[in-house]
């Protein structure tokens, strides 16, 4: 992800096919009754897995984003690699955005549980908040402000837990507030 060239949206999708969701698909087997004292770590390793994708695949979304500031996010073409690899970031985003909301509602409300949950939280708000700053009139925009809305609920949960999310809360508003209904 680090290396320079950038890897080209084919080589990400068949690493990820072959290494990572080869790795989560067995991973995941293991979801059957989880004690509630591993739920944390569980979480946790999902919402990396989901993160790790969502780095990978962001320069592509983030491009077509910059691209939609110029009114291209429509028209513009894109090979079918890119759009596949656009479709996980943003997929991955929202999934961590639910996933987290999920644990989050449960009670499991710890201070490392927010440390956690705000790290991720936070990085996949930023997916949709880029997307919905540079395309407002996108077909799926209103996706990406309920993700958002449902994010910002979260922060704002974390509020007397964790300081931080405060910031990240105030963030996220800063760069959508003229964008969310």
């Amino acid at each position: 992800v680090i290396s320079l060239p950038f890897p080209s949206a084919q080589e990400l999708l068949q690493m990820d096919d072959e290494r990572i969701n080869a790795w989560y698909a067995i991973w995941s087997l293991e979801t059957e009754k989880i004690e509630a004292r591993f739920m944390l770590s569980r979480s946790v390793m999902e919402w990396r897995y989901r993160n790790l994708r969502i780095i990978m695949f962001r320069p592509f979304v983030i491009r077509k984003a910059l691209q939609a500031r110029m009114r291209q996010w429509m028209t513009s073409q894109v090979e079918s690699a890119t759009e596949i690899a656009i479709n996980r970031c943003l997929a991955e985003a929202k999934a961590s955005i639910m996933s987290i909301n999920m644990f989050w509602s449960t009670g499991h409300r710890t201070c490392m549980a927010s440390w956690y949950a705000l790290y991720f939280l936070f990085q996949a708000s930023m997916i949709p908040s880029v997307c919905l700053r540079n395309d407002p009139a996108s077909p799926v925009a209103q996706d990406w402000r309920e993700q958002l809305d449902i994010a910002l609920k979260v922060m704002q949960s974390m509020f007397s837990l964790n300081p931080s999310s405060r910031e990240c809360y105030e963030v996220v508003l800063r760069l959508c507030s003229n964008y969310l209904l």
